[in-house]
């Protein structure tokens, strides 16, 4: 309904514009030629301002405007002669036709803006995604050598608009020193190739700063299989590189930390691959890291510990819950001492398992005294027996 009462607006106010526009013309004296060409004014302002709807039903007054008042004989709707009715024809077509292809244009010309606006917003909506991410896009055409970048790219490098950016040395020169060459090497190296490249490298702001990139280059070829371009983004990962080395840096700590203890303190992987052991447990075997994860488990264990460890160890690291072994570990000199290991799993705040730590500790003396205590009970067992013995042969 809304539409319907827009179009009656809109076909009232042609009335009345029509009418001006007629009164006008007349009062004037304008001629046929003259009249017909106010008139297609007037229905190509209504194609424009109007609906299809509004611009036929202008187109329509219009020819009978046209002809009661200024097509000959005038005052009358009924044409006689030939070429009055081959003027009011042809006057009638035309119109139709500007009315129909006024209201194509509008139709088109409101599509295209309406296409444009959604370009225009997606573009905003990416490069607002680009900014809250720190990802910038950019284009290398390989012929002229000129680079076309988006604004974040401005941002994480530090340039301006008004620097001579258009130039690709322009942004191999902010590339590290120490980078530079592996940089340049993999661009070429990708151009010999025809393919995409990934590539991590630092870049060096104006003022000193570095920042750490993770950039990614694809290859566009022509019909003829040529590099016309390459496309590509820089992603700034500055903060990620610098929580690695966090994290990195207090993993050197702990593992210092652990160093110095006189415990035996191991590290394993989720499903129980070696990843660390520290010096005290290296120096009581007598190697080093890399040796130690490259050793034969029977070279480290008591073959029969070795033997029960690889039979049941699998099994009590994939239910994820902390459990102990009492193994026989071999020193350094070939002796072999009791340790008890105590293995406790680490998980992350999703309750995954990330990592296992073991600590191990030396029970040969407990073990020792445990022996002891056996036999001396086995031989207090035998004296016992042998007085009963003794009682039953005398009789007591």
């Amino acid at each position: 309904m809304p539409g319907l009462w827009r179009i009656a607006a809109e076909c009232l106010l042609a009335s009345i514009g029509l009418g001006v526009l007629t009164f006008a013309a007349f009062r004037v004296h304008a001629t046929t030629a003259t009249a017909a060409l106010l008139f297609f004014f007037f229905i190509v302002l209504i194609s424009l301002c109007g609906r299809f709807a509004t611009a036929l039903y202008g187109c329509i007054l219009s020819v009978l405007c046209f002809n009661y008042f200024f097509a000959p004989p005038i005052f009358d709707l009924r044409v006689h002669e030939p070429r009055d009715i081959a003027l009011v024809i042809a006057f009638s077509s035309t119109g139709l036709f500007i009315s129909l292809l006024v209201s194509r244009i509008r139709e088109r010309t409101a599509a295209l803006m309406q296409t444009n606006e959604k370009l225009r917003r997606s573009e905003e909506r990416l490069l607002e995604a680009q900014r809250l991410s720190h990802t910038g896009s950019w284009q290398l055409d390989v012929a002229s050598g000129v680079v076309t970048v988006s604004p974040e790219i401005h941002r994480i490098f530090g340039s301006s608009p008004d620097e001579d950016f258009l130039n690709a040395e322009f942004w191999i020169n902010r590339i590290h020193p120490e980078d530079r060459k592996a940089v340049r090497e993999l661009v070429e190296r990708t151009k010999i190739q025809k393919t995409d490249y990934r590539a991590d490298y630092r870049i060096v702001l104006p003022g000193g700063a570095i920042k750490y990139l993770l950039v990614i280059g694809h290859a566009v070829l022509n019909e003829s299989g040529e590099i016309i371009e390459f496309v590509g983004t820089s992603m700034d990962v500055t903060e990620a590189k610098q929580a690695e080395a966090k994290i990195r840096q207090s993993e050197r700590e702990l593992r210092q930390l652990l160093d110095l203890s006189p415990l035996h303190i191991t590290e394993f992987g989720p499903d129980g691959s070696l990843l660390y052991n520290n010096q005290a447990a290296l120096d009581f075997h007598g190697v080093t890291v890399d040796e130690w994860k490259s050793a034969d488990l029977h070279s480290l264990l008591h073959p029969q510990d070795a033997e029960r460890v690889l039979s049941e160890g699998l099994s009590k690291f994939q239910s994820g819950s902390p459990f102990e072994m009492e193994v026989r570990l071999r020193r350094k000199d070939g002796q072999y001492r009791w340790f008890l290991f105590r293995f406790n799993p680490i998980r992350d705040e999703q309750g995954r398992l990330t990592r296992w730590y073991a600590a191990a500790t030396d029970i040969e003396e407990r073990k020792q005294a445990e022996e002891r205590l056996q036999n001396e009970n086995v031989a207090l067992r035998e004296e016992i027996d042998k007085v009963s013995m003794f009682e039953e042969i005398v009789g007591i």
